[in-house]
């Protein structure tokens, strides 16, 4: 082989990558001080060190023994340590990605077991309320609510069971979970309700973005 040929390329390949000596070495698993040597004619790599350079550095290494060197070659090198935590990250979003595809569209997964009342209601919708104030009702199985919501101006009134509501508070916020139709969900709150069948109110401290709500239709 011949040196002075080996030794240019050795030297073209470390500047084409902007490296120094040091760093060189130690992407190749070597020292600097051999390095020096390779590139002032001192002594040269053998044939397993120069097939290790050719493939980290992505040259042919018939081009590095004569001296065909020139600015063609891919100048962006991975380690495999580079590699290795790419693959990783690719992986994380990849399980990711699935984990929400999973879950649905952000407002679905709220499917209820046994549902009493799929013959009759299509989707079941869980929204939060703000409860304002509560007030007698005519029927004593009965009391009647206004309350407010995240972002929608206004103050509804809603009847409910005393049976499912006897636990309610004023100045308490509350996800509600109702089986409905799908042209209900988007009407006026009163509208909703009276199309609607309340299966669960359940406390909540979620406040603005945070607050529940979603749908899922059959």
């Amino acid at each position: 082989m011949n040196d002075l040929r080996i030794k240019n390329s050795l030297i073209k390949i470390r500047k084409m990558h902007n490296l120094t000596q040091a760093q060189f070495a130690e992407k190749i698993g070597v020292s600097d001080k051999t390095v020096s040597k390779w590139e002032c004619g001192n002594s040269i790599p053998d044939i397993i060190m120069l097939n290790q350079i050719s493939k980290i550095f992505n040259v042919p290494i018939n081009d590095i023994i004569v001296g065909n060197i020139n600015n063609s070659y891919p100048k962006k090198i991975f380690s495999k340590k580079k590699i290795f935590i790419i693959s990783i990250l690719v992986l994380i979003l990849i399980c990711l990605i699935f984990l929400l595809v999973k879950s649905g569209d952000g407002k679905n997964n709220i499917k209820p077991k046994d549902d009493p009342y799929k013959d009759e209601y299509s989707c079941t919708y869980k929204t939060t309320y703000h409860i304002e104030n509560i007030y007698e009702s005519n029927d004593e199985n009965y009391l009647y609510y206004t309350v407010t919501q995240f972002q929608t101006e206004g103050v509804f009134v809603i009847r409910l069971p005393k049976s499912i509501a006897q636990n309610i508070e004023i100045n308490n916020d509350y996800i509600f979970t109702l089986r409905t139709n799908k042209e209900y969900i988007y009407k006026l709150t009163n509208i909703l309700f009276e199309n609607s069948t309340v299966i669960n109110i359940e406390k909540t401290d979620l406040t603005g973005l945070e607050q529940v709500n979603r749908f899922y239709c059959d």
